[in-house]
C-alpha cells in the first residue's frame, strides 16, 4: 500500500513536468506564428541541444526529487512500520495489562469478598463476644442471686419455695372469750354474765404462718405439692404461763397434679370446695377476707379438710370441680331424747360432734360430696355449687336386746354463691359469698349446729344461711382500706315427744334463767340457742414496704357483733338473750418473698 502511493506520486510529478514542458512548446509555436504574420527583426535564442540539456537537467532535478521523495515515504514507511510494531508491542502490553488488571481486580474482588467475610466473621465474633458477656453477666448475676437472694430453692428435680409471715397481735374484747386470733362469734356472753363484765386483752404470734410449696414437672404432669401451719392448735397443757407454749397446727397439706389439657387431681387437706376462690377453680386462689381476726367473718363459709377433688377447666372462662371430702356432724347438745343424749352409753352414735367443736369424730354412713362451677367471663368472677350430706344415727332404749338398736341415716344439702365484682379494676372490688340450705352449720364461723335428734333417735338437718359482703379498696400501692357484714341465721327445728316435750333446736320451752346472770340460781345450765349473728368490720393495712425483701405491713381492725339468741322461758317468761361484742386488733406482719 505504501509502495502504491510512491508509485502514484511518482507518477504525478512526472505528468506534472511534461505538461508544463507542453505548455512551454504550446507558446514557442505560437511566438513563432505570430513571428510570421508580423516580420520582427532576427533574434539569436538556444538551440535544441540546449534545449534537450536543460531539460535532461530539469528531469534529473526531478527524478532526484522523486528519489528523495521516495526515500522519504521509505523513511515514514519504515517509520510506519516501527510505529506498528510498537503499537502491537503496546497493544500486547496493554493486553497484559488488561490481563493483569482483570487477574488484580479478580483477586481485589476475591480479596474484597474475603475481607468483607473477615469483617463479618469479626462482626460476628464481636457480636457474640458481647452476647457472651452479657450472658455471662446475666449468669453471674443469676448464680450471685441464686445464692444470695435466692427466689426458690431447687432439690434434685423439685423447685421448693418457701413462704408465710411472721406475725405479731394485739388484740382487746369488749367481753372476755379467752379465744386468742380466733374469734368465737358464737360464744359471745350474753349480757349481765361474769364475763360480759371482764375485758380480755392479750399479745399473740400463734397466727403466723409458715408453708412450702413443692412444685415439679412429671412426665408433663404439673405437680405442686403444699403445706402450711400455724401455731393454733393447743394441747391440754398448753398455756401463757412461762413459755407461751401452744402446739403446731395443720391448715392445708395437699399435692395436686394438673395434665397439659386442664385436667386436675388433688388429694389432701385444703379449702373445702364450696369456699370462694378469686379465679377459676384452683388451690392457693381461694378468696379469703383481709382480716387480722384467724376466723374471718361472721358469715364467711369455709372449711380446711381432707378431700379427692377433680377439676375440669373446660375453657378460659368456665371450670368445674367435684369433691368427696371428710365428714363431720355437728349435734345439738341440748334437748335430745333422755335415753339419747350426748355423753351417754346409749347415745345416738358413740363419737357424734357435741355442740360446738369438741374433739370427737362422727360416724356418717358416706364423705360430703361437693360440686361447682366456676365462670370468668372476663368481668367479674362468679361460683354456683352445692353440697350433699349423709347423716347416721344409732338409736337404742333400755329396753332392748343387746343387739336390738337400729340404725338411721338421712340426707341433707345446700347450695353456695360467690361473686367478685371489680367495680374500679385494680382500685375497688365488691364480694359477696352465700351458703344456704341444711346441715351446714359446721361451715360458719358462728359455730351453728348441723343435726338435731328427733324423738325416735333419727337425726334432722337444721336449716341455716350465711352471707357476707364487702368492698376492698386500695387507693395507693401502699394502702388497703376494707369493709366487711355479714349474718348467720339458724332456724328453729322444733319436735314434740310422746309427753308433749319439746325437742329440738331454738325450743320456746327452753330454760333460759341462767343465761344472763353471774349467779346461777339453780344447776340448770343456759339452754339459749343462737338464732342469727351479725357483724361489721372496718379495717385498714399499710404497707411499708414490698420488694425482694418480703412485704412490711401493719394493719387496724374493729369489729362490731351481735348475738341473738331463740326465746326461751325464764320462768313464765319469754326470755331471749343477747350479747355484743366491740373488737380492736392491731397486727404487724412481715411476710416471707
Amino acid at each position: 500500500m505504501k509502495r502504491i502511493i510512491a508509485v502514484m506520486l511518482s507518477i504525478a510529478f512526472a505528468g506534472s513536468v511534461i505538461a508544463a514542458q507542453a505548455q512551454q512548446d504550446t507558446a514557442t509555436a505560437t511566438t513563432t506564428k505570430t513571428a510570421k504574420r508580423k516580420p520582427a527583426a532576427k533574434k539569436s535564442g538556444p538551440n535544441i541541444s540546449e534545449q534537450l540539456s536543460e531539460m535532461k537537467t530539469a528531469l534529473d532535478a526531478q527524478q532526484q526529487q522523486i528519489k528523495q521523495l521516495s526515500d522519504l515515504v521509505e523513511t515514514r514507511e519504515q517509520k510506519i512500520q516501527q510505529l506498528e510494531q510498537r503499537l502491537d508491542q503496546s497493544q500486547a502490553v496493554a493486553t497484559q495489562a488488561q490481563t493483569k488488571a482483570d487477574t488484580v481486580a479478580a483477586q481485589s474482588a476475591e480479596e474484597q469478598q474475603t475481607v468483607m467475610a473477615l469483617k463479618s466473621d469479626v462482626t460476628d465474633l464481636k457480636t457474640g463476644a458481647t452476647s457472651t458477656a452479657l450472658d455471662l453477666q446475666e449468669t453471674q448475676k443469676t448464680v450471685k442471686t441464686g445464692f444470695e437472694n435466692p427466689v426458690a430453692l431447687h432439690y434434685k428435680g423439685v423447685t421448693l419455695t418457701p413462704g408465710g409471715f411472721v406475725a405479731a397481735y394485739g388484740i382487746y374484747r369488749s367481753h372476755n372469750t379467752s379465744s386468742d386470733a380466733t374469734s368465737t362469734f358464737g360464744g359471745i356472753p350474753f349480757s349481765g354474765t361474769s364475763n360480759a363484765h371482764l375485758s380480755e386483752f392479750r399479745l399473740t404470734e400463734r397466727h403466723s404462718n409458715i408453708s412450702l410449696m413443692a412444685d415439679s414437672n412429671v412426665h408433663g404432669i404439673q405437680t405442686k405439692a403444699y403445706f402450711e401451719m400455724d401455731f393454733e392448735g393447743a394441747a391440754p397443757t398448753a398455756n401463757e404461763t412461762i413459755s407461751n407454749s401452744f402446739t403446731p397446727r395443720v391448715r392445708e397439706f395437699w399435692v395436686n397434679a394438673e395434665t397439659k389439657n386442664g385436667l386436675a387431681f388433688l388429694a389432701g387437706q385444703g379449702w373445702e370446695l364450696l369456699t370462694p376462690n378469686r379465679k377459676s377453680i384452683a388451690p392457693k386462689t381461694e378468696f379469703r377476707p383481709a382480716t387480722i381476726d384467724a376466723s374471718y367473718l361472721v358469715g364467711y363459709h369455709y372449711a380446711r379438710e381432707t378431700m379427692f377433688r377433680i377439676t375440669d377447666r373446660v375453657s378460659d372462662k368456665v371450670t368445674f370441680a367435684a369433691a368427696v371430702e371428710n365428714p363431720e356432724t355437728v349435734i345439738q347438745g341440748s334437748g335430745a331424747p333422755a335415753n339419747c343424749s350426748t355423753g351417754t352409753a346409749n347415745c345416738i352414735v358413740p363419737g357424734v360432734q357435741g355442740t360446738g367443736f369438741a374433739a370427737v369424730t362422727s360416724t356418717d354412713i358416706a364423705p360430703d360430696v361437693a360440686v361447682k362451677v366456676a365462670f370468668d367471663p372476663g368481668w367479674g368472677h362468679y361460683e354456683l355449687g352445692g353440697i350433699a350430706r349423709f347423716y347416721r344415727s344409732r338409736f337404742v332404749t333400755t329396753t332392748d336386746s343387746p343387739d336390738g338398736g337400729t340404725n338411721n341415716t338421712n340426707v341433707s344439702g345446700a347450695f353456695a354463691f360467690n361473686a367478685i365484682l371489680p367495680l374500679v379494676p385494680k382500685k375497688i372490688d365488691f364480694y359477696l359469698t352465700s351458703l344456704a340450705g341444711r346441715g351446714v352449720g359446721r361451715f360458719l364461723p358462728g359455730g351453728g349446729v348441723d343435726v338435731i335428734v328427733k324423738p325416735d333417735g333419727t337425726l334432722m338437718p337444721v336449716r341455716a344461711a350465711g352471707v357476707m359482703g364487702g368492698f376492698e379498696i386500695h387507693p395507693t400501692p401502699s394502702w388497703d382500706i376494707n369493709l366487711y357484714g355479714g349474718n348467720e341465721y339458724y332456724s328453729r327445728t322444733i319436735y314434740l315427744n310422746a309427753t308433749g316435750g319439746q325437742v329440738g333446736y331454738g325450743r320456746t320451752t327452753a330454760n333460759q334463767t341462767n343465761c344472763s346472770v353471774e349467779v346461777p340460781s339453780s344447776s340448770t345450765a343456759c339452754e339459749a340457742n343462737n338464732r342469727d349473728i351479725w357483724e361489721i368490720t372496718p379495717q385498714v393495712w399499710r404497707r411499708f414496704w414490698k420488694g425482694k425483701e418480703g412485704t412490711l405491713q401493719w394493719g387496724l381492725e374493729y369489729e362490731y357483733i351481735h348475738r341473738k339468741a331463740w326465746a326461751g322461758n325464764v320462768g313464765t317468761s319469754t326470755f331471749q338473750p343477747s350479747g355484743i361484742q366491740n373488737v380492736f386488733m392491731t397486727a404487724m406482719r412481715w411476710y416471707l418473698p
